[in-house]
């Protein structure tokens, strides 16, 4: 009974000793993982703001996919819902390598000038907002380069960008909603934009209340008078 008694006790012991071993070793790796989540993240920064021209970036969250670092941030002048930048790290052959989307933050008014511009000639009162959240480019373009300099470089060196556009058209009278849809998609193409379109025709109180910060509300805007185009 004795020797029943002493075994159960240094089992417990033993049990004891394990669990305290095992959470120190869990509370080191996680001390570990946690540096070296703050290392990768202040390297990202630091990669954004030398690239961009000493542009300072807010942090605003992260994470790890297959061992590869999303980094979502935005400009000190801007605001996280309409300038969000995802920064992705990622280690080729011991290699380093960062991409990002803030070029396309950078040139998103002239190119939905553009679309804008097309809507004028046609007669019609239009916003565009470029989606630039999945907008990849060449990672050679940093603050230094232009919308033109994108341009020239997607018609002669590389291949052209499909850009997604919201384009919201103002009218409080009934038109031939589809003809309109149909002859901006022809121009647009006869200026080589390559994109995707969603065109809303919307009331004036309607045009005036979206804008950039509540475009998911258009999922819900009633009457609904929407077409989806493409330039492929």
């Amino acid at each position: 009974m004795r020797n029943k008694k002493r075994a159960a006790t240094f089992g417990l012991a033993l049990v004891l000793l394990i669990v305290g071993v095992s959470g120190c070793m869990l509370e080191k790796f996680a001390d570990s993982l946690l540096t070296g989540n703050k290392e990768t993240v202040q390297e990202a920064l630091a990669y954004m703001s030398e690239k961009y021209g000493g542009q300072e970036f807010v942090y605003y969250s992260h994470d790890y996919i297959y061992g590869e670092l999303n980094l979502y941030c935005y400009p000190e002048w801007g605001a996280f819902e309409t300038e969000k930048v995802l920064v992705q790290r990622k280690e080729v052959n011991g290699e380093v390598r960062h991409t990002d989307n803030y070029f396309s933050i950078l040139i998103r008014e002239d190119a939905e000038a553009e679309v804008m511009t097309v809507c004028a000639d046609l007669g019609l009162k239009a916003k565009a907002f470029m989606n630039t959240n999945n907008f990849e480019v060449n990672n050679q373009f940093d603050s230094s380069k232009t919308y033109e300099d994108f341009v020239k470089w997607g018609a002669e060196d590389g291949s052209l960008s499909l850009q997604y556009y919201r384009v919201l058209i103002e009218t409080d009278e009934v038109i031939d909603y589809e003809f309109y849809a149909d002859e901006i998609l022809r121009n647009v193409m006869a200026k080589n934009i390559a994109g995707i379109l969603n065109i809303y025709f919307c009331t004036r109180d309607q045009y005036e209340y979206y804008q950039r910060e509540n475009l998911k509300e258009l999922q819900d805007i009633t009457p609904k008078i929407s077409f989806f185009k493409t330039t492929y």
